[in-house]
């Protein structure tokens, strides 16, 4: 896959908002952060508009989106955060000028969608935070520094002890995916991401257990887990369950869904909504290795 330029001293970000409502204290914050760094910023023009659950209308938020696209001076784009809305946006977004000169988009959870469209053009891309990870009250300063590191050339090499149920083995192959319910809710469409042979990364939160269980029926009957090479597991984060119970935890649940494959499996990868988040460059060939202390190699 092609890999947008990378960043140096004085190179130019551009902030859209293309989902939900960003608080106007964490943007402020956020852009001192990043212009103390020494980046040049240029800002989506709806960013603060609040368009009930939305940063703005859709047009508005794909009009900014769009510009950011289009302009070459900009070398990477950080959604200003996730949230719901950049699925309703993502038929419309043009990459025609963007293809003549790519640059980095940045984002996680809803901004999963934009990455399974770029994965379409063969264009690398980075799971990340947002402009949260750059706010004293939220700061990721492991997660956000190794992105402006990512975004500087500089790849990681994450490791740590390995946490039951994951599977030992080690793979070479590039890494796809995102948050599970923009994935599942990406199936059967024409932007549903192609994971043969390659590394599936998921997390999520927020969600019923049986909900995942739907999510996860869904991609195995897809085919998903026969074509994959490995599996990493982010966060799955304040997983909600009903009266009666579904029996099973998040965990377990993925568990059942690749018990009967032999590539290596990944749980607890510090990646998702919580702390620390920590980017991996979509498209991408990693290492995975798997034994009693895990590691993850960007190649």
């Amino acid at each position: 896959m092609l890999q947008p330029g990378f960043l140096k001293q004085g190179s130019t970000i551009g902030i859209a908002a293309p989902a939900g409502v960003i608080n106007p204290l964490v943007l402020e914050e956020s852009l001192d952060y990043l212009r103390s760094k020494g980046y040049q910023l240029k800002l989506g023009k709806s960013l603060l508009d609040n368009h009930f659950q939305f940063a703005a209308t859709d047009q508005k938020r794909l009009q900014d989106m769009q510009n950011l696209l289009n302009d070459p001076e900009v070398e990477a784009i950080i959604a200003a955060r996730g949230g719901y809305g950049a699925l309703r946006i993502l038929p419309q977004m043009s990459f025609d000028s963007f293809l003549k000169k790519p640059k980095w988009v940045c984002g996680f959870s809803d901004i999963t969608a934009i990455h399974c469209k770029l994965a379409m053009y063969g264009i690398q891309s980075i799971h990340s935070g947002m402009l949260a990870s750059f706010t004293n009250k939220h700061q990721d300063l492991l997660g956000g520094e190794a992105l402006l590191q990512m975004l500087s050339g500089q790849f990681q090499e994450y490791d740590d002890i390995t946490y039951s149920p994951s599977r030992n083995g080690k793979v070479k192959a590039p890494v796809i995916g995102g948050n599970l319910s923009i994935l599942y809710a990406l199936r059967g469409t024409p932007y549903e991401p192609d994971v043969k042979g390659k590394i599936l990364f998921i997390e999520d939160i927020g969600e019923q257990l049986y909900h995942l269980d739907r999510m996860l029926m869904n991609l195995k009957m897809g085919g998903w887990f026969d074509d994959i090479a490995g599996l990493i597991v982010g966060y799955f984060t304040d997983m909600k369950d009903h009266e009666l119970g579904f029996g099973m935890t998040a965990e377990e649940i993925i568990a059942s869904y690749i018990s009967e494959y032999k590539y290596p499996v990944l749980f607890n990868f510090p990646a998702g909504h919580e702390l620390p988040n920590f980017p991996l460059i979509l498209g991408r060939e990693v290492i995975l290795d798997v034994d009693s202390v895990w590691t993850v190699r960007i190649l």
